[in-house]
């Protein structure tokens, strides 16, 4: 084998390697902001091949002159999958509006599609395409 092959190889083989290491692309946390402000905290983790994580929803209000976040409901994803270039999981309506949801309401499904290496779409699948909010993935 000439040098060139070798060197090729080898950086295949490292390449696969470092993918592997690296895990899923979704891995990491993701953020929408609006009014300067956070609107959505995306939070995603995996151990040993499975993905866990919380969404946070910053609900903002205008208070005088200046937006402000006057609830975060931080929700545990219930069933988060990757395939493909998307992120699919739901999340407790109940838990996420309290008082204003009950038990018999079912979870709110989303999904994220990756749009870039550090940006993505994430949709409630309940509300359709008009709920495309733009993430970022935090650096």
């Amino acid at each position: 084998m000439n040098r060139v092959t070798t060197l090729l190889l080898l950086g295949s083989v490292l390449f696969v390697v470092q993918c592997t290491r690296a895990g899923a692309p979704i891995v990491g946390t993701w953020q929408a902001r609006a009014n300067d402000l956070p609107a959505v905290t995306l939070v995603i983790a995996e151990h040993n091949g499975r993905l866990s994580g919380q969404v946070t929803f910053h609900f903002q209000q205008k208070i005088g002159d200046a937006w402000q976040i006057t609830r975060e409901n931080p929700e545990p994803l219930i069933e988060p999958r990757f395939a493909g270039q998307k992120l699919s999981f739901s999340v407790s309506h109940e838990n996420a509006h309290p008082g204003e949801s009950g038990p018999a309401d079912p979870p709110v499904r989303f999904e994220m599609r990756l749009t870039g290496p550090y940006e993505g779409m994430l949709r409630s699948v309940n509300y359709g395409v008009d709920s495309e909010t733009k993430m970022v993935r935090a650096r």
